[in-house]
């Protein structure tokens, strides 16, 4: 996590476009999620922390959004981090980004 974190504080969200924000962002907190820093609702947990990023990142962000979609949220989280190259499957982002 504190490469992660580290490459996160080097970002400079005020010079990127929207697309390119929410394609660092998304990347960053599925790899948080993989990392799986927190041994009791480590998905919950990662979704509060996402929304307090967020926001203290001036975006608007609800946390309805997460609890009405636990489910897919946390398949799109394992979705953006499985891969298998044996088998031709590459990690897939998309998901979340929707």
């Amino acid at each position: 996590m504190e490469y992660d974190f580290q490459e996160e504080r080097e970002q400079k969200y005020v010079n990127m476009d929207k697309v390119k924000m929410n394609v660092r962002l998304i990347d960053f907190c599925s790899r948080i999620w993989q990392v799986h820093p927190f041994m009791e609702g480590n998905t919950r947990t990662t979704a509060v922390f996402i929304v307090q990023y967020f926001r203290a990142l001036g975006f608007d962000v609800k946390n309805d959004l997460f609890l009405e979609n636990a489910l897919y949220f946390r398949n799109a989280l394992a979705r953006s981090n499985y891969a298998d190259i044996s088998r031709g499957i590459a990690s897939d982002p998309q998901f979340l980004e929707g």
